[in-house]
């Protein structure tokens, strides 16, 4: 199910030690995993599995050395779901055996929220939020035209890589090339969010699963809380 007033890309990327047997599994995963997944499209190269509509909007993946979902143009409770029942089942199968050496997990959420307030309008909303000190504009001595920058954060459960800001149509066509350019908003507000963590340990399908759609969720609800604060009134 899309959601009218966003376009988003959602990623889930696990990496583990390499699994050599998943090269004589591939035919039987893009068989189950069609199934599994409703999914009536599939390509199988040298060492991956790739299985997807006939758009692309779903694609899910599987690989001697990783394996993971993208969604386009949907909510968080979409990507969680799909996620969710994605990866439970493609660690329990054959060759993974449900346990794997584990070394990165990774969830990246791109939203650009649609809104009626052009570039300059939304560029004000931003800006009286996050601040910039006197000090550091004194430096500069210029005006600020737009505003969006990456912070780096290390949480509980992960680290997260963030970014964001008002961005025009041109800026929009870089972070979301699938759409086509005349279904793009002049503008909106631009969210990112990407949790990770390097266990670099054995983990069963349920801890990956877990942690994996734990970032999904703490991603989605981070982006909406700022999308309040910016857009609280649109």
């Amino acid at each position: 199910m899309s959601n009218k007033n966003i376009i988003s890309e959602n990623i889930i990327e696990i990496r583990y030690k390499p699994i050599p047997e998943i090269l004589d599994y591939r035919g039987g995963l893009a068989t189950a995993i069609s199934h599994h997944m409703s999914l009536p499209h599939w390509k199988i190269d040298q060492n991956r599995v790739d299985v997807h509509d006939k758009e692309e909007r779903l694609r899910v993946f599987a690989s001697f050395a990783n394996a993971g979902i993208v969604l386009r143009n949907a909510d968080g409770d979409e990507f969680v779901q799909l996620a969710n029942q994605y990866l439970r089942f493609l660690l329990k199968r054959r060759p993974y055996q449900d346990r794997t050496l584990i070394t990165r997990i990774g969830c990246k959420t791109r939203i650009g929220y649609i809104s009626p307030l052009g570039f300059e309008d939304l560029f004000l909303k931003y800006s009286s939020v996050i601040h910039i000190s006197d000090a550091y504009k004194e430096i500069i001595n210029g005006e600020i035209v737009d505003v969006g920058f990456p912070i780096n954060f290390r949480t509980e459960i992960g680290n997260l890589d963030s970014a964001g800001g008002p961005m025009a149509k041109e800026q929009l066509k870089k972070f979301f090339s699938f759409v086509e350019e005349d279904k793009l908003p002049e503008s909106a507000l631009y969210v990112e969010f990407d949790y990770w963590n390097k266990p670099e340990k054995e983990m069963s399908s349920n801890q990956i699963a877990s942690l994996a759609i734990d970032y999904a969720n703490e991603n989605w609800k981070k982006a909406e809380r700022i999308k309040e604060l910016i857009l609280a009134d649109q």
